[in-house]
């Protein structure tokens, strides 16, 4: 009975929360919504990504200490939703505490982070921390996954990704079992190189991975290759 009532609690302060940081968003905050590509750094090398030239030349040197991104927060202020990406946000050690540092500084509620999955279990640590660190967070991760199997592997020029892919989602499946507002996503990039395929991931996603939501994404920018922009709109 006791357990029932926190739990009662735990869930209405999240609501209540959620619901006063919103309409601050809405009616008074002069932003709600930021897109931080946390580092340039990144071990894959797709050949369809728009962000290459950066990644190419990326240094840890040129990113924003945690002291930078404190003195950025406060002078924020309020923001209620940061969609993180890279790069591989996951390679930065201190994610959780950036991401703590807006949820502290900014009231940020809803955070998304981007990930290719190549490092199941730094990523499930990190995602367990942040949980635990922020506790009114609602948490997503974006598993990235353009094709099955050694096709995936060849769109992402690392061998052996699809596999890990599958171990960090098995990873997160578990913290999501635990954690009621965690929620674990599979984004892909549609391009020219796996748009015959794309049906049969569609379908491998919707039988075989426990995930809340699957989006795709239109292949754009500057890709490294600029074939990858000749997908069929059809």
């Amino acid at each position: 009975m006791m357990k029932s009532i926190d739990t009662w609690w735990q869930t209405t302060r999240r609501w209540v929360d959620s619901l006063y940081h919103l309409a601050y968003s809405v009616l008074w905050a002069p932003h709600a919504y930021m897109i931080y590509f946390v580092t340039a750094r990144c071990n894959a090398r797709c050949n369809f990504c728009f962000y290459w030239n950066e990644i190419e030349n990326a240094s840890k040197r040129q990113e924003l200490r945690l002291e930078e991104i404190a003195e950025m927060t406060r002078r924020l202020r309020h923001l209620l939703y940061l969609s993180v990406g890279g790069g591989e946000p996951f390679l930065r050690a201190d994610l959780a505490d950036l991401v703590g540092l807006f949820y502290r500084n900014c009231h940020t509620r809803f955070v998304n982070i981007t990930t290719n999955g190549l490092q199941p279990e730094r990523t499930a640590l990190t995602v367990e921390r942040i949980l635990r660190e922020n506790p009114l967070l609602y948490l997503k991760v974006n598993l990235s996954l353009d094709a099955l199997g050694e096709k995936h592997d060849e769109l992402r020029r690392v061998p052996g990704n699809f596999r890990k892919v599958m171990e960090t989602h098995a990873r997160l499946s578990q913290v999501r079992e635990q954690e009621r507002f965690f929620g674990l996503n599979i984004a892909t990039t549609f391009s020219s190189f796996n748009e015959n395929e794309i049906g049969e991931l569609i379908d491998y996603v919707d039988q075989n991975l426990a995930v809340n939501d699957h989006t795709l994404t239109f292949v754009r920018g500057d890709a490294k290759d600029p074939s990858a922009l000749g997908a069929s709109v059809d």
